[in-house]
């Protein structure tokens, strides 16, 4: 799985080179750094919402109660349109191309800074924000927004495994070695998010997923490769993944645990598990686009979802743990006690946060998504081999086809 000290030299030399960084990094939005200056939310009596108002709710699909919204809008007065998104990639460049027309966002916390970093965010009103109180300390000043100047943590959760449970004759290893089972080849799906399959590749290489040194995360883009090339995996949103696995179409499949505990009620085939390795344990973050024009209306919805009564609604909806402590008297015991949702503290001391990536190895990961989502793209065009040969190493990055060679660094 892992190239040779030589070729390895080569590819990392190649991916650090500085053309496919500079491009890489418009990808992600890091060189979008443009003087803008930032709003200050309006604070005027005149400001505040009339009856009949909206706030507009940038956020993955069916994540809110919408008994919690209806609530929202018979206290305020404020109405809620929502606008799902299916993935991060496009959340940022819906909230890059028209930012005036959003004024809720709800992102995982490697889009809050890449938002953070472009100036798209607008710093948070404290004096608008009261129930900031009820937030657990855990789950605040995280490296993603230390201050919490630009975020406030929504819900919490970790990314697992599920499986269909019919499509195996006893029960299977509770590892990311599972998707790399080759009686599974064409029956594995994955989250599309670049740290979610970078996190499995670190894990799979041996390395943790922190203090990651380029040539581990070429590593990394490695074992993600032979997920594709070899497991023929396939990438999907998270409604997608699910599908996948209640369809039978996959045998097991990446998924965040709240959308695996529902399914798994629903169909009894289905069950999940944390990897033994560890998984990564994200917080999804409320924040308040630059050019939001309903700033106030903004501040109000976020304050009245960080409620603790509403905050545990929306957990008992969502099955997701609550970053809320005010929150914890009115949760469904059922769901407090379930190990998937709130693990014990052996298994959570296991589980790690998405880092703040070096430069360098940022260079490496963005490149290797590249060839990683045009592998991919590869497998829809080309039937899948009867019996084919032993993987080859992602190197050197042309043999996969349109990504043109750069020179190698002297």
């Amino acid at each position: 799985m892992i190239p040779t000290s030589t070729s390895l030299r080569n590819l990392l030399a190649r991916l650090l080179s500085p053309i496919p960084f500079a491009l890489a990094l418009c990808g992600v939005g890091i060189l979008n750094v443009g003087c803008q200056k930032a709003n200050s939310p309006p604070t005027s009596e005149a400001d505040q919402p009339a009856v009949g108002s909206k706030v507009v709710v940038l956020t993955c699909d069916e994540y809110f109660d919408p008994d919690v919204l209806l609530k929202f809008t018979k206290e305020t007065g404020i109405e809620v349109e929502i606008q799902p998104y299916l993935s991060t990639e496009e959340m940022e460049e819906r909230l890059k191309s028209n930012p005036q027309n959003y004024d809720v966002i709800v992102a995982e916390q490697g889009a809050i800074v890449q938002l953070r970093v472009g100036r798209l965010l607008l710093p948070l009103d404290t004096t608008l924000l009261t129930n900031r109180k009820n937030l657990d300390e855990r789950y605040l000043k995280m490296p993603f927004d230390p201050e919490n100047k630009f975020s406030l943590p929504y819900m919490w959760g970790i990314t697992t495994l599920a499986y269909r449970k019919d499509h195996f004759s006893t029960p299977p290893e509770e590892s990311i070695n599972l998707l790399y089972d080759p009686s599974l080849t064409g029956k594995v799906s994955l989250l599309n998010d670049r740290n979610e399959c970078y996190a499995i590749g670190l894990r799979k290489s041996g390395h943790p997923v922190k203090d990651v040194t380029p040539e581990q995360m070429l590593q990394a883009t490695d074992a993600v490769l032979e997920l594709i090339r070899k497991q023929r995996a396939r990438f999907g949103s998270d409604n997608e993944v699910k599908e996948h696995l209640i369809s039978g179409e996959s045998s097991v499949a990446m998924i965040y645990n709240g959308d695996a505990q529902i399914i798994a009620q629903e169909h009894e085939n289905i069950a999940c598990f944390i990897p033994r390795e560890g998984a990564v344990m994200w917080v999804d973050s409320f924040a308040i686009p630059r050019d939001s024009t309903q700033a106030v209306n903004a501040h109000k919805f976020i304050n009245f979802l960080i409620q603790g009564e509403i905050a545990a609604q929306g957990s008992n909806f969502l099955r997701y743990a609550s970053p809320n402590k005010a929150a914890e008297p009115f949760i469904d015991p059922s769901l407090l006690s379930d190990p998937i949702v709130y693990p014990s503290a052996k298994v959570r001391a296991t589980l790690y946060s998405m880092p703040l990536w070096t430069r360098d190895s940022l260079r490496v990961m963005n490149n290797g998504w590249h060839l990683i989502k045009e592998a991919s793209e590869l497998n829809l065009v080309q039937a899948p081999p009867a019996e084919g040969p032993a993987r080859t190493p992602a190197t050197p990055p042309e043999t996969i086809g349109k990504i043109p060679p750069v020179p190698e660094a002297p």
